[in-house]
């Protein structure tokens, strides 16, 4: 809505922050303007360090900052500064001082015309290392390996979960995750390493279930025949061979016609 808010409270009308912030907040709405675009925007820090540079410059107190981050290890790659910043408050400044250590440096390395140039280049919707290429000679992660080399550092090692070291494991389960083999055997894998590494599989192959499905129907056929054998022979015992029952119908013979010449 191209509206600059801030909050100042009445007594702080004269402040010297308020000097600071209004050319801060002023430079965000014409970095919006130019680069406004509905595909790619512009890294976090390419804003924030524009506005605080037009607002305070690269102070004496930034560069102290930025510089015992650089000797203590603990500066962020400006890759991890592309959305929001930290929210803890001493890396949430660091965040503002090493953003506007960069924009010093790109000014310095190669001119306001290519920092205009660069800005411009968003408009069009374009990647960082296509905007960075494009008005720097150099993609965006080249860029941040001289802003390293220019601050005499490294790679900043990063931020995140590593693996833990491995713990002590009981005798009782050493032996059983490391079953003793016989001279010349060789340990037959389980059923998951086979799904995992793409082992054998099959009948006889670990976690084959054909053999023991067919056992068990095989079985089952089994009991069906003896419980029919021993229906069968209980009918035999009774006179009724085929099994009928008491209430089947005796079968009749039927008598020879007398009138039959045979």
């Amino acid at each position: 809505i191209r509206t600059l808010f801030a909050n100042i409270a009445p007594s702080a009308v004269d402040d010297p922050w308020v000097a600071i912030v209004v050319p801060h907040e002023l430079t965000h709405l014409v970095f919006n303007t130019a680069t406004r675009n509905p595909y790619h925007a512009p890294p976090h820090w390419l804003n924030e360090g524009l506005a605080d540079y037009l607002a305070q410059g690269y102070t004496a107190s930034k560069r102290g900052n930025v510089e015992r981050a650089a000797r203590t290890g603990e500066i962020m790659p400006l890759h991890a500064l592309l959305g929001q910043f930290p929210t803890t408050a001493a890396r949430f400044s660091l965040a503002y001082d090493e953003s506007v250590s960069a924009i010093d440096y790109l000014i310095r390395t190669h001119g306001r015309e290519a920092l205009v140039k660069l800005i411009r280049s968003y408009a069009g919707g374009v990647s960082d290392d296509a905007a960075f290429t494009a008005a720097l000679g150099v993609d965006s992660a080249g860029f941040e390996a001289n802003w390293l080399q220019n601050l005499g550092i490294d790679a900043p090692v990063p931020f995140g979960p590593r693996p833990a070291p491995p713990g002590p494991v009981p005798s009782g389960w050493a032996a059983a995750l490391s079953p003793t083999l016989r001279p010349g055997e060789t340990a037959r894998p389980s059923a998951s390493d086979a799904l995992r590494t793409g082992g054998p599989t099959g009948p006889g192959a670990p976690g084959d279930l054909s053999v023991p499905i067919a056992i068990g129907v095989v079985g089952l056929l089994a009991l069906l025949m003896l419980a029919g054998i021993l229906i069968a022979a209980r009918g035999l015992n009774r006179g009724d061979p085929l099994g009928a029952g008491k209430d089947a119908e005796p079968v009749i013979e039927a008598e020879p016609d007398r009138n039959d010449p045979e």
